[in-house]
Formats: C-alpha cells, structure tokens, sequence
C-alpha cells in the first residue's frame, strides 16, 4: 500500500480485523481518528498511521 490515504477497509484488510473493531479502537482513543470529508467519508492520512504503529513498536520494545 503506498496511498497516502487509507479506508476503513484499508486498514481492517492489513490488520486482520473488522470496521467495527476500528470503529472500537478509534473511540477508545487506541487508533488515530479519521478526517471526515463528509458524512459518510472517512480516511486515515498513511503517515498517521504508520506512526502509530511505530509507537505500538517501541512501547513493545521497551516492556521487554
């Protein structure tokens, strides 16, 4: 994927999880929140979302 933005079905696919569970974790605070560009549309910037992710990789890192 080299988008520079991502649906929810993007991330759900490379996750291995459903939009709802998205949905879950954007309301918990544990998942970047969208931009909204109407009410039906929402994505995720690419960046966002791999800086998430190497976050989650150092907090791992540093438990062990």
């Amino acid at each position: 994927m080299n988008k520079r933005f991502l649906t929810a079905t993007d991330i759900a696919n490379e996750f291995g999880i459903t939009e709802a569970t998205l949905s879950r974790w954007v309301a918990a605070r544990e998942f970047p929140k969208p931009l909204r560009f109407n009410l039906r549309k929402k994505l995720w910037l690419r960046c966002e979302v791999e800086s998430h992710i190497e976050k989650l990789s150092q907090a791992r890192q540093q438990q062990n």
